[in-house]
């Protein structure tokens, strides 16, 4: 009598868990969520996970751990049927036989880090790619991006969209810093690429308005900010947050009048994405992933003087108000951006890619 026909191992690397408040940990948490919610009937995912974050997967799955093997002596470390490596910086990689697939997400580095630091960080990726099954990106946008800086020589690229990470259902919590009159939003890490210090500006032609700015406060453009903040006396309209819980994010989401959103590159833009699901008037700039993923309905600056970008504000909250179908289409838009969506895609490329 034979056994039962052993299903193929996939091992996903989730070990950016370690982070789990940063973008990449929520990727890995929510694919992570997805596959235990919906196990495939086919294949045995297998997730590469931190010690410390293994109640992510409360037990139900397969694991392994990182350790040095995986790092340094990857012939000697288990072999599976395919392995997917979700970003372009991973710490560690399959043994020599598995074939892989590797997700870029961006390739932020080329615009933020000295051309010598960026052309090493470039030279990393290229060999990524030299040695995967396929390449997936999360945008049209990256993947014009890839394809300009890497050569791909004869490996298949797929985009495959990432999902929403705040859940509209989810019990909203008032902050303590919320304002009382009325405000814009924006959500991210202070970084001089997310532009966001020309809103302090702008905000300071809005009489109308406060601003809410969510995200880490540690890097030295936060600073900035804060200086433009005081020059213009500012301190009782601008409320930089810091990093804020998701049933903050969801009451800010649900109660501000308008999110800004500056960003001059983006992979994706989440939270775009995010903001439109809660169909809320959304002007963001037309750089990079941004008119991709908002779509028509989403208003968009291309100049970042202040007047100019109160005029698209004011004209675009009249148009948005004038039109009850907008709210709408914004949520059905980011309504198709879901990781069941994600997982699926992603199976489907394991099916094909994995080692029979």
């Amino acid at each position: 009598m034979t056994g039962e026909k052993a299903k193929p191992r996939v091992l996903i690397d989730v070990e950016r868990l370690r982070q789990p408040n940063s973008g990449l940990g929520q990727v890995a948490l929510h694919l992570v969520n997805e596959y235990l919610a919906h196990p495939p009937e086919d294949w045995d995912p297998v997730f590469l996970i931190p010690a410390d974050r293994l109640g992510a997967i409360n037990g139900s799955a397969d694991y392994e751990i990182p350790n040095w093997k995986r790092r340094y002596a990857r012939a000697l470390a288990p072999d599976y049927n395919l392995w997917h490596v979700l970003h372009q910086d991973a710490s560690y990689l399959p043994a020599p036989r598995t074939p892989y697939i590797l997700t870029i997400n961006d390739l932020n580095f080329l615009f933020e880090k000295s051309a010598g630091k960026a052309q090493k960080r470039l030279r990393k990726v290229q060999r990524l790619v030299d040695g995967a099954a396929a390449v997936t990106v999360i945008s049209r946008f990256t993947e014009s991006v890839v394809r300009e800086h890497l050569d791909l020589g004869d490996t298949p690229v797929s985009v495959v969209y990432i999902g929403l990470g705040v859940d509209p259902d989810i019990e909203p919590e008032k902050p303590g810093f919320a304002p009382d009159t009325r405000f814009l939003f924006n959500v991210g890490v202070l970084r001089r690429k997310k532009n966001q210090h020309v809103l302090i500006d702008f905000l300071s032609r809005l009489d109308d308005y406060a601003l809410v700015i969510g995200g880490n406060t540690k890097d030295d453009y936060a600073d900035e900010i804060r200086e433009r903040v005081a020059a213009l006396r500012l301190e009782d309209r601008v409320h930089l947050a810091g990093e804020i819980s998701e049933a903050h994010k969801a009451w800010l989401f649900r109660h501000c009048d308008a999110f800004v959103f500056p960003s001059l590159y983006e992979g994706f833009g989440l939270p775009v994405a995010e903001a439109m699901r809660y169909g809320k008037p959304v002007f963001a700039s037309n750089r990079s992933s941004l008119p991709e993923v908002g779509g028509e309905d989403v208003f968009y600056w291309s100049d970042f003087d202040p007047d100019a970008m109160v005029r698209l504000f004011r004209d675009g909250m009249a148009a948005y108000t004038a039109d009850p179908g907008r709210a709408r289409r914004l949520e059905e838009r980011a309504n198709r951006f879901t990781w069941e969506n994600c997982a699926r895609e992603y199976a489907a490329l394991y099916r094909r890619y994995w080692r029979k």
